[in-house]
């Protein structure tokens, strides 16, 4: 989110969400990885299973490397996959004018996993909604800093 080209929508809107969150230093020294790391438009135009497998099984290394105490998604679709991976549920949903933005699962001590709206903008993502998405998550992950 902070390379030399952070002024494509994602990163925009992932900076807001972090900076009211007050979390904008954190969201400069986190890691971010694609589950499947080949570029498409949409998670479903790839189809290919073998790359799925070993795009997602080098993921959960990394992850499990990394041993993070919070993950943060982009997108509900991957949000559910590390859903199964941790065999963890999902705990509560956070609306915003009717709207489905952000989900939250936990187990045990594995990581506190929160699934946002994909931030791209795809989805008609008002900069209101993008500050909502922040104040809850600051709500919710006081004393993981």
């Amino acid at each position: 989110y902070f390379s030399h080209k952070t002024d494509y929508p994602l990163a925009r809107n992932m900076k807001i969400i972090f900076r009211e969150a007050g979390l904008i230093n954190t969201l400069k020294e986190s890691v971010k990885i694609n589950l499947i790391f080949f570029r498409s438009q949409k998670a479903d135009d790839i189809q290919n299973q073998e790359i799925i497998k070993t795009c997602t099984e080098k993921s959960f290394e990394i992850i499990n490397h990394l041993k993070p105490k919070v993950i943060v998604t982009e997108g509900f679709k991957t949000f559910e996959v590390l859903l199964r991976q941790f065999k963890s549920k999902e705990s509560k949903a956070h609306e915003f004018k009717n709207r489905r933005t952000i989900r939250i699962g936990f187990a045990g001590d594995e990581p506190r996993l929160f699934g946002l709206i994909h931030p791209s903008g795809g989805h008609g993502i008002s900069k209101d909604l993008l500050q909502n998405m922040g104040g809850f998550l600051k709500e919710q992950l006081k004393g993981f800093r």
